[in-house]
């Protein structure tokens, strides 16, 4: 109950009454609440952005009632419009495809992450609560953002898979992670992994079974190295009884018919059999609607992963401080 009570220090009298779907209840992702957590503000917590700024943050009324947009219904996306909204602004979301939740819908398929699916359950119930207008199979293009005529423009379009440049990228056996992720699954005996953060190792914990050889290729010294401590050396353990193999101060150079060439630093070229090769490399922020609006819109802010990609906790007090000022 010790984190459960930094979660929501409501929660025994939300229980008490009844309204359980109020509750912020505790996933253990073991981010924002070990250790040191958060720089600036200690432990605290990542479906709640108020957690160890209670002091600071108040979701106070507005002086002056705003038309606010917001674009892309992720977790920013979403937190941004509840507090606004919750603010008395008029906020309508937009999102182009046909359900709620970005990429955090994928965010419980890894091993040990099904407690990810209470974060979306928690945005779409205080969404809405809330009462915010949200407009679904709806793109965003830069005249229907114009004509709609907003007072702010919020762009929560999150991040796009990074990319990498080298012989063979474009190969049919090539395929980002998030694919993966959307698919369910992927084919193939030999899978490498080009890639070895927090995603990367994810993903060959969520793959590597018996009858599938995993292989992850990262180009720094370590993997998952910006993970706290004890969920990384639980990722690890798993990962070495599963068998994966891993390939630090590597770089892949090259993809071709069931195999990759890579080069270790201060050892040279070697291949290695892949019938599947996956990227996971860092995403970057999606910021092409931000740079089109520019100029046509009076006030566009880029919030969560469409300023700069991290985690659901840092995305949230992002859309939380952002929506705070308007």
């Amino acid at each position: 109950m010790a984190r459960a009570l930094v979660a929501d220090p409501t929660l025994p009298k939300k229980a008490q009454s009844g309204k359980v779907d109020d509750i912020i209840r505790y996933v253990c992702c073991l981010e924002d609440c070990v250790e040191k957590g958060v720089p600036g503000i200690g432990r605290c917590y990542t479906v709640n952005p108020f957690a160890g700024l209670e002091h600071v943050w108040k979701v106070l009324p507005v002086s002056e009632k705003k038309n606010i947009l917001v674009v892309g219904d992720g977790p920013s996306g979403m937190q941004a419009a509840v507090i606004a909204k919750q603010r008395g602004h008029d906020v309508e979301l937009w999102e182009r495809s046909h359900e709620l939740g970005g990429q955090a819908r994928l965010a419980n398929i890894a091993p040990f992450k099904e407690e990810m699916s209470e974060v979306l359950r928690y945005l779409k119930h205080l969404l809405k609560k809330a009462g915010v207008k949200v407009r679904l199979e709806h793109e965003a293009t830069d005249s229907k953002i114009i004509a709609r005529g907003a007072d702010v423009v919020v762009i929560a379009t999150g991040s796009h898979p990074g990319s990498l440049s080298l012989p063979g990228i474009d190969s049919e056996s090539v395929v980002q992670a998030q694919k993966v992720y959307e698919k369910g699954g992927i084919d193939g005996q030999s899978i490498v992994i080009v890639g070895g953060g927090d995603i990367g190792c994810e993903t060959a914990d969520w793959l590597a079974g018996e009858q599938r050889k995993v292989t992850i290729v990262e180009i720094l010294p370590k993997v998952a190295s910006k993970m706290k401590k004890i969920p990384r050396g639980r990722l690890l353990s798993r990962l070495k009884k599963k068998g994966v193999a891993i390939h630090t101060e590597t770089e892949i150079t090259s993809v071709r018919e069931g195999f990759v060439q890579l080069r270790k630093k201060d050892d040279g070229d070697f291949d290695l059999k892949a019938d599947k090769v996956i990227l996971a490399v860092n995403p970057e922020a999606e910021y092409t609607l931000v740079d089109s609006l520019k100029g046509t819109v009076g006030n566009v802010i880029a919030i969560g992963d469409a300023a700069s990609p991290g985690n659901i906790g840092s995305a949230l007090r992002n859309a939380t401080e952002v929506a705070l000022r308007l």
